[in-house]
């Protein structure tokens, strides 16, 4: 038994390249699965009947076993009409008991004039002497078992050449397969189990009866700041986006009609990196259209004035700038300066502060030193610390020690200095 999730699944592999979860837009579709002859169909219907046993999809599939040894013709049995339409595809299974049976499983899809005595649709089909017959502007005959089920399907439905490309169990049998009568829509499905079955021993089935159109696909580009939220057409919402990003959204309608919308996302960075020179903070981004340095110690207070690109801090504390760039606000990291008030000792091979200090001194050299002596005396002359380093470049001495003056001697792989630092 084939399964109706087996079948969905053909109908999404040929019609979908964009999605496997998108379904063909359907202008008439009936699947039986209603267990009933739903109000859309007419005419002989007592004749017809939904049955669960050798089904093609599904829980029911179509049958019906009426003979025609009454006036019926080809044409009577059941009929349903729908919107007239020009579809780009159009689709059934059919079965037979008996594929000797001229006539059996007939289906014919046409417009309103098709009718007894009238046009025989697009593409006649039915069974006929052991196969399978579909006849267009020509006649296939696909070799064709009892019992059997077969998925035809009529595809890339060119309305102005009048043809399709026939397909029989998902293989392409003919391209650009002419109609056998000029239609410039369809209306109208006729089933009818063909003109010899006086026995009444002819069964003929159908099932999933699909008149397409297209998918629908639409195409939107948009733009976001980076770290914002976005809500994509099928209701989704992506949180705090940082890189630009491709969606496809599948919006489900009436008569399995879906659409699909394709959102290509940019998203704007904004640059806030800093370049620090001790209170001088620059913003790296020149090219922004607003700014604005904000203190970070005080909830980010805005600082009255500061608009441009550099900022020379006057107190010492964490500071930040608001760019704005493309309508994007972002905010840089907050930056450390604590050198406000503080003037430099500086030789040609070390720089010492902060001078004056309160609680300690820094000495940065040029190069790293094998062996560094350091010692500290008071105004007085009297030895405070004595210090020996190795292989550095960097020293930092905590000091413990009431304000005044004081004097630092540096002994670098024997070359000596001294400085004079204020504690304060």
């Amino acid at each position: 038994m084939i399964k109706k999730t087996l079948f969905f699944l053909i109908i999404y592999l040929l019609f979908s390249p964009v999605n496997l979860n998108a379904q063909q837009c359907a202008i008439f579709y009936d699947d039986f699965e209603s267990n009933s002859i739903s109000p859309h169909w007419t005419g002989a219907t007592n004749s017809f009947y939904t049955t669960n046993i050798d089904i093609a999809s599904g829980t029911y599939s179509l049958e019906t076993n009426m003979n025609s040894a009454s006036p019926l013709t080809l044409y009577d049995g059941m009929e349903a009409n729908f919107t007239s339409s020009q579809p780009s595809t159009i689709s059934y299974w059919i079965k037979t008991n008996n594929t000797s049976t001229t006539g059996a499983a007939t289906i014919i899809i046409g417009d309103v004039n098709t009718y007894s005595g009238g046009n025989t649709g697009m593409y006649f089909v039915n069974y006929f002497n052991g196969s399978l017959r579909i006849i267009g502007n020509t006649t296939y005959l696909h070799a064709a078992s009892n019992n059997a089920w077969y998925f035809v399907e009529y595809k890339n439905i060119d309305w102005f050449s009048q043809s399709s490309d026939l397909y029989i169990n998902g293989q392409l049998i003919a391209s650009n397969f002419g109609f056998r009568n000029y239609f410039a829509s369809v209306s109208k499905i006729i089933l009818s189990n063909g003109t010899f079955n006086a026995s009444g021993t002819t069964y003929s089935s159908w099932d999933d009866i699909l008149i397409g159109g297209s998918i629908s696909t639409t195409y939107v580009n948009d733009t976001i700041c980076s770290g914002t939220d976005y809500t994509y057409p099928d209701g989704t919402t992506q949180q705090s986006i940082t890189a630009s990003t491709t969606d496809t959204s599948i919006i489900t309608a009436a008569n399995f009609c879906d659409s699909i919308i394709i959102t290509s996302l940019t998203v704007n960075q904004v640059d806030t990196s800093v370049s620090q020179n001790s209170t001088l903070l620059t913003a790296n981004n020149s090219g922004a259209s607003f700014y604005q340095w904000v203190d970070c110690d005080n909830n980010f207070t805005l600082l009255p004035s500061q608009n441009n690109t550099s900022f020379t801090a006057t107190n010492n504390g964490n500071y930040a700038v608001i760019i704005t760039e493309n309508n994007c606000i972002d905010t840089s990291s907050c930056y450390l300066v604590n050198t406000v008030g503080t003037h430099f000792i500086s030789s040609n091979n070390l720089i010492l502060f902060p001078n004056p200090s309160k609680d300690l001194i820094n000495i940065r050299f040029v190069k790293s030193y094998q062996n560094i002596n350091l010692t500290i005396n008071d105004i007085n002359g009297r030895l405070i610390s004595s210090i020996e380093k190795y292989d550095c470049d960097f020293i930092t001495i905590e000091l413990n020690e009431p304000p005044g003056i004081y004097f630092l001697n540096i002994n670098t792989d024997g070359s000596n200095q001294r400085h004079k630092f204020v504690i304060h």
